[in-house]
């Protein structure tokens, strides 16, 4: 076989693996990774004041985020009642508000749930948390 001729068949045998994409490193298919279904520290937080004393309550709701795509964005929303706020809404740690009057028995209730969303746009929800603020006052 001459060089020519050698040449011929190697420069053949290259683009027909070319074409077929044989001897290539295939391309990574995207991962897709999944934004797990976020956690709160608890499913309820309270609020309690007894006759004058100071209130009593819980600590701050915590949202904890794993899996999906880069940072996470949150935003706390109000699935019953309206006279009950997040205090930070957009924070993955909140407590909650209201106005409850001096010298008055109250007691109001609402459920929040915080909507979390990775970078890549993908949506998850916390469970449910249950928000009580009690105040009890003698007659």
């Amino acid at each position: 076989m001459t060089r020519t001729r050698l040449f011929r068949t190697l420069a053949a045998l290259c683009a027909a693996l070319a074409v077929t994409g044989a001897g290539t490193p295939a391309a990574a298919a995207p991962r897709t990774v999944l934004l797990n279904p976020p956690t709160v520290s608890s499913t309820s937080w309270n609020w309690l004041r007894h006759f004058s004393d100071p209130p009593r309550y819980d600590p701050p709701v915590v949202v904890t985020a794993t899996g999906g795509v880069g940072s996470y964005q949150y935003l706390w929303q109000q699935i019953s009642s309206s006279t009950i706020s997040a205090s930070n809404p957009t924070s993955a740690s909140t407590s909650f508000s209201t106005f409850i009057p001096a010298g008055k028995t109250t007691y109001r209730t609402a459920v929040f749930r915080c909507q979390v969303i990775d970078s890549a746009g993908i949506t998850a929800y916390t469970p449910n948390v249950t928000v009580t603020f009690e105040q009890e006052w003698g007659d």
